[in-house]
Order: C-alpha cells, then structure tokens, then sequence
C-alpha cells in the first residue's frame, strides 16, 4: 500500500524515525509533511531525514492544525496520516525539560518551549483549586479530580513550585 502513497503527513513527526522507515518504503515518489509543536524534535529530525530533504517539509506547529499545514503546500489530500501519542526519549532523558520520572529538573512540560507560554509550574501556582480540577479533569478524562486540586493548591500555596 505505501508503495503507491505519493502524500505522506506525520503529525508528530519527533525525530523523524517512523518517517525515514515510510519514505523507504514508499519509494522516491513520496513526499512527506512532518508536524511537530517540539522545535529539538524537529532538529532532530532534520539530521535524521537530511538524505530525503528534497522530499520533507517540516512544520513546527501542532497535529491540531494538520488542515491549514496541508493547505498551506497546497495539498488536499493526503494518502497516508501518521500520529504517534507518546513523547521520545529526548524529551523524557532531559531534566530541564520536565518531563522525566527520574531526572530531577523544572516543572515545564511544555513541547513548545515558545517564550511567553506557561509552563506547568506557572499553571499550578497560579491556578485556583476549582479551575485545576477542572483542568485534571477534562484532561484525564475523569469524572472527579477534586482530591487531586485540593492536594495541589494546599501543597503549592505554602511552597510553589519553581521552573528556573
């Protein structure tokens, strides 16, 4: 089937791997659009894709936007759409980033580091117990969040957090 795919779209392109493994087997005809919010992510997948650049165009923006990205090549359809969920190693192996389980470093988890966006840190000091319920709860997709925000302003209000 993706010997015959002309338009690829990756909307989470990381750091090019899933890619590189599509465009080998699809064939020189293949054109990529990778979509990634993580600017490192997409450096990474510059180098990786480098002997296939004619063929990518990387846009740092997010999957949400998918439409307008494809648009904007003047693409009206694609043959075939890649979406990867998790995050990659580097984000998780880097402790400034906050991300790691293991690492200490800044509560950021941002994938677009843009200046100017608030990083977790900056939402949870800054957040009331009802709007981070709120947040947790359309985010984990639960019915009630409310032990979880009120653990978190309680613990926060004596000694926020800091992203440095």
């Amino acid at each position: 089937m993706l010997g015959r795919c002309r338009r690829l779209v990756d909307c989470t392109i990381g750091n090019g791997g899933h890619t590189k493994a599509l465009l080998e087997v699809a064939g020189p005809q293949a054109a990529v659009l990778g979509i990634d919010l993580d600017t490192r992510s997409l450096e990474h997948a510059r180098t990786t894709l480098s002997p296939y650049s004619d063929r990518v165009a990387l846009v740092h923006d997010s999957y949400v936007n998918v439409e307008a990205a494809m648009r904007a090549r003047l693409w009206d359809a694609a043959d075939a759409i890649l979406v990867d969920f998790g995050y990659n190693s580097h984000q998780v192996d880097a402790p400034e980033r906050g991300f790691s389980f293991r690492l200490d470093g800044p509560l950021d988890m941002r994938y677009n580091q843009a200046p100017g966006a608030p990083t977790a840190a900056d939402i949870v000091n800054t957040l009331s117990e009802g709007e981070l319920g709120k947040l947790f709860q359309v985010r984990s997709r639960r019915a009630a969040c409310h032990p979880e925000s009120s653990c978190a302003v309680h613990s926060f209000a004596t000694d926020p957090l800091v992203c440095a």
